[in-house]
């Protein structure tokens, strides 16, 4: 009968915590399934089916057994691909037989593959795990100012996805405690002023780039002076923005920046007491580029603000090194 046919299931699980670093013994066990990168395959089956094409499903979460958002997989011929979904899986299908690549993607991640052989018919379900992701991602100067209507004493806590690696002043393990007045100076319990709040980190993931805009060196000042102004600081916030990342910016021919939103707001987390009436967070993701590439243009409308009573406002930026995949 076709049912039984097609009933056939060949599952090999894999307890390799990381074939891209144990890529000899992964040969050897299972010359079928080549891994790179920083993968760790927890199931891998094929069914067989009376298709003329192939397909293959499955699941990557990261080292938290969280989905990761904004992740891609595509192999190059013929160039399919897709984006997994909001709980980590995907879908491939109409996939030709023979040897491909499967190659995943997520900004600030050096790509993880797995190549395999497929012969007509095949559905395979691979599943796995996928970080910890790299150690070069920095979250850059974020730096919090605090405006209160009237003379305030102040709270500050934040919960960073991630490791702190500077702070200024130092942060205390119940938060920052400062007196804040309505120009925006601060003064911590001993007397000491300072005109905002420092921390820097290590993400424990990337912050992701699905959109943004291409930017050339020579117009790198007044697009962000525009878009700044749009997002709601002042020439002075502004001007300080500017001033820390020029440089850096300057190096490239061309950039790819993206503002982040909800992402940002997630992996650094900030209750302030009391709290503020308006919140204007920026948080800068870029790359530098040798040549220009075209990428969807945000929409930077969710994220604009307008100031009103007390308003705490934040601004950072994290950079995606050139040798890390960026998109499709």
């Amino acid at each position: 009968m076709r049912l039984l046919d097609i009933s056939l299931i060949v599952t090999i699980t894999l307890s390799l915590f990381s074939c891209g670093t144990m890529e000899k013994t992964c040969k050897e066990k299972y010359p079928e399934l080549e891994v790179t990168g920083a993968l760790e395959v927890t199931n891998y089956s094929v069914e067989k089916t009376g298709a003329q094409t192939c397909s293959i499903h499955g699941k990557m979460i990261d080292e938290n057994s969280e989905p990761i958002l904004g992740m891609t997989t595509h192999i190059q011929d013929p160039l399919m691909g897709t984006t997994l979904d909001p709980e980590g899986s995907f879908d491939l299908k109409n996939i030709p037989p023979g040897e491909h690549t499967f190659i995943f993607r997520y900004p600030g991640m050096s790509e993880s593959t797995i190549t395999l052989d497929l012969v007509a018919g095949d559905r395979v379900q691979l599943d796995g795990i996928i970080g910890p992701f790299d150690s070069q991602i920095r979250l850059e100067k974020p730096i919090i100012y605090l405006y209160p209507e009237i003379t305030t004493e102040i709270n500050v806590s934040l919960q960073f996805d991630g490791a702190l690696t500077t702070t200024y002043p130092k942060y205390p393990k119940d938060g920052w405690k400062v007196t804040a007045k309505p120009d925006g100076t601060l003064t911590d319990p001993t007397g000491k002023e300072y005109y905002s709040l420092y921390w820097e980190g290590k993400p424990r993931k990337p912050l992701a780039m699905t959109d943004g805009f291409v930017v050339s060196k020579e117009e790198i000042v007044p697009f962000l002076e525009e878009k700044l102004a749009l997002l709601g600081l002042t020439p002075r916030e502004a001007n300080e923005f500017i001033i820390f990342w020029l440089p850096t910016l300057e190096k490239n021919a061309f950039n790819a920046i993206h503002f982040s939103g909800n992402d940002y707001l997630e992996q650094a987390q900030l209750t302030i007491t009391p709290a503020p009436e308006t919140m204007i967070r920026i948080a800068m993701v870029f790359q530098g580029l040798d040549a220009p590439i075209e990428i969807p243009e945000q929409d930077l409308t969710p994220l604009q603000k307008s100031r009103k009573g007390f308003t705490v406002v934040e601004w950072g930026g994290q950079e995606i090194p050139k040798s890390f995949s960026l998109r499709i």
